[in-house]
């Protein structure tokens, strides 16, 4: 984990992959460690910058900011092949597929 950007209000961290933004049953994750509210989660196996909120106005603020389209998650994907076509950009939403359906 690197600080990348700190104030009264928000801590701004790069969290490597490998190691949980939060969650409800582990005390083993990033959230634990930096000891403050993550503002959105990135999964295991993704990196990049996580915000978390030093405050619960800070927290309520930057939800309503991911909520309302404020702020937005970009992902870069890294392949491995040859691409047909170079540079490619593929957009779209994505979306959950249940653990029961794996």
């Amino acid at each position: 984990m690197t600080r990348i950007y700190e104030d009264d209000d928000i801590l701004i961290v790069f969290k490597p992959r490998g190691i949980e933004t939060a969650s409800d049953t582990s005390k083993d994750t990033l959230e634990a460690k930096v000891g403050f509210a993550a503002c959105h989660r990135l999964d295991v196996n993704t990196e990049g910058l996580v915000i978390f909120a030093k405050t619960k106005t800070a927290g309520d603020e930057m939800r309503t900011a991911f909520e309302n389209g404020f702020i937005e998650k970009t992902y870069l994907a890294l392949c491995f092949g040859t691409l047909r076509k170079s540079p490619l950009t593929l957009s779209g939403w994505l979306s959950k597929i249940p653990k029961a359906a794996w």
